[in-house]
């Protein structure tokens, strides 16, 4: 198996085994999730590695272009399962002055500006 398939086995394993947890266990689910994202910190910085890690494996096998194009997929596919909490996201984001929304956001604006703007270049160099 290449690191790509491996990554993708570990990921679709990991993907089940939340399944099934999830409908069998819920409150077990959400008191796992509530654990692990209790400090913002900790997770934001196992997140950071596991995308620097992944993005090293991917990078080396898609162009930039292919990335950004699966990434768009993903968060399509991301927003289908939030819509139902749609009114609930607009009405927390109302609340939030720019300040805290660039607080709160910073690091994946910039991550996603770089995303976009190295796209752009590539296609258009």
């Amino acid at each position: 198996m290449t690191p790509i398939e491996i990554i993708a086995v570990i990921f679709a394993i990991l993907i089940l085994v939340k399944i099934i947890v999830v409908f069998i266990r819920p409150k077990a689910w959400i008191r796992f999730a509530e654990t692990i994202t209790r400090n913002h910190l900790i997770i934001t910085l196992v997140y950071i590695i596991l995308a620097i890690i992944l993005g090293y494996y991917v990078f080396s096998v898609f162009s930039v272009v292919t990335v950004f194009v699966i990434a768009i997929f993903g968060i399509l596919l991301m927003a289908i399962g939030l819509i139902p909490y749609f009114e609930s996201i607009i009405k927390t984001t109302k609340k939030m002055t720019r300040e805290k929304i660039l607080q709160s956001f910073w690091l994946s604006l910039l991550i996603w500006l770089i995303f976009a703007i190295w796209v752009l270049y590539v296609v258009f160099s």
